[in-house]
């Protein structure tokens, strides 16, 4: 959980999809997002967008402070953090925590040969992008090991500190994966889990009129909401 390890299983579905490429356009999902959109209205958009990497970077002093958090210091045993044993998982916490604030005291400070970014995980890219992402394995593990949720950051580092920075797909103002997400109702919110009338309208509404391609999460919970997106795409 937050270790190098998720990084390390990105870097694994990458692999096998590349291995049955090359395609135009991978998209990296999860169990809980869903398309919005019908396959004939995503293949036209991609076809409109050749060379386009679509991809979430964030810009804003508090996302470089959550960036700082997660990079200064070394952070260890993170793999222990579900641990099945509880005393095993406690130790390992206290020990982490000890770790952390000794580091603060001496004044460590890890340096990186590039500035670092972030943005959400979830993305669409090119084969291109993603031969090149394939290309500095070796070096992404070695740089974020024992760094902390580095999942949201080691893409966006790699695409800014590159020609590939040209080619992320611009949309509102704001560098997008097309992904609709709601972090204002929640971590983030998830769709239809609100039982208000008003709600479930504003909801359905959102995600029939959003120009993203794909939207999370979701929850069979509160399939009323993913019934409905599938009967109207």
């Amino acid at each position: 959980m937050g270790g190098v390890s998720q990084i390390e299983a990105e870097y694994s579905v990458f692999e096998c999809a590349f291995k049955h490429g090359p395609y135009l356009i991978y998209h990296l999902i999860s169990g809980v997002d869903l398309p919005i959109k019908t396959q004939d209205y995503i293949h036209n958009f991609i076809m409109k967008h050749p060379h386009t990497e679509f991809l979430s970077i964030q810009f804003d002093d508090e996302t470089n402070h959550n960036i700082e958090l997660k990079t200064r210091y070394y952070h260890f045993l993170i793999r222990y953090a579900r641990h099945p044993n509880f005393r095993i998982r406690k130790i390992a916490a206290y020990i982490r925590s000890y770790s952390i604030r000794f580091q603060q005291l001496i004044g460590v400070k890890r340096h990186y040969p590039m500035k670092l970014y972030k943005g959400a995980n979830w993305c669409s890219i090119t084969n291109e992008l993603l031969e090149y992402i394939l290309s500095k394995k070796n070096d992404v593990l070695s740089m974020f090991r024992h760094t902390f949720c580095c999942d949201e950051i080691f893409l966006q580092t790699l695409v800014w500190n590159s020609g590939f920075r040209t080619h992320v797909y611009h949309y509102q103002g704001k560098y997008s994966s097309l992904r609709e997400i709601d972090w204002g109702k929640g971590n983030p919110y998830t769709w239809g889990a609100d039982s208000q009338e008003l709600s479930k309208e504003h909801d359905l509404s959102t995600l029939v009129k959003s120009k993203n391609l794909f939207a999370r999460k979701f929850s069979m919970r509160y399939d009323w909401i993913i019934k409905e997106v599938e009967s109207i795409i």
